[in-house]
């Protein structure tokens, strides 16, 4: 097995490990703790929440109340987001997936035809496997399933899921790569 064929062989095993971590946790918690369901003093708080900032989340029906895990800190709370990031794009079910579908084949040719896009693979694997399970999602459920939930007192972080944390991690650690290495080639040309 030559090297570039191995490399591809772990790069496709990462995306298959991850992205199946992701399914199949939205699953475990969604079929396991949506049995919270909220009171009607707590859904009307809810639509309230809804109407003041429109879109932000979207309850899985019927409205599940957060499960504390870490007082103050973090909740598993159940929610179908139908748009993308921070829930911005609401009901784009079409554009984001194709976008999701544009973005797979594009890490495909840069890894396949760009040799010097070798440096980029882990980040790469990552961004694909959060792509490949919101995709999962929207073509499933029609949504992604978000259940992550932290917040600091009144500070609250929006809904995600481990696609979304896949998906931040390898934007991030490209852009680490290409800083340093960049910073690194500068130097060497001086």
């Amino acid at each position: 097995m030559n090297t570039k064929t191995k490399r591809v062989s772990i790069f496709l095993a990462l995306v298959l490990i991850l992205g199946v971590f992701d399914i199949y946790t939205k699953h475990l918690v969604f079929e396991h703790f949506s049995v919270v369901i909220l009171t009607s003093a707590e859904q009307k708080l809810e639509q309230s929440m809804q109407e003041l900032s429109p879109g932000v989340f979207v309850p899985w029906a019927p409205p599940y109340r957060p499960i504390k895990i870490i007082p103050s800190l973090f909740n598993i709370h159940i929610v179908l987001n139908r748009g993308a990031v921070w829930g911005i794009m609401q009901g784009q079910k079409i554009f984001l997936t194709v976008v999701s579908l544009i973005a797979i084949l594009f890490i495909f040719y840069l890894l396949l035809f760009k040799p010097e896009m070798e440096k980029f693979w882990f980040p790469l694997a990552l961004i694909m496997s959060g792509a490949i399970g919101n995709l999962w999602d929207r073509f499933y459920f029609g949504g992604v399933r978000d259940f992550l939930d932290f917040y600091w007192g009144k500070h609250h972080w929006p809904t995600f899921n481990f696609a979304d944390v896949f998906i931040v991690v390898g934007v991030s650690t490209f852009l680490l790569i290409e800083f340093v290495t960049s910073a690194k080639e500068k130097k060497e040309t001086v």
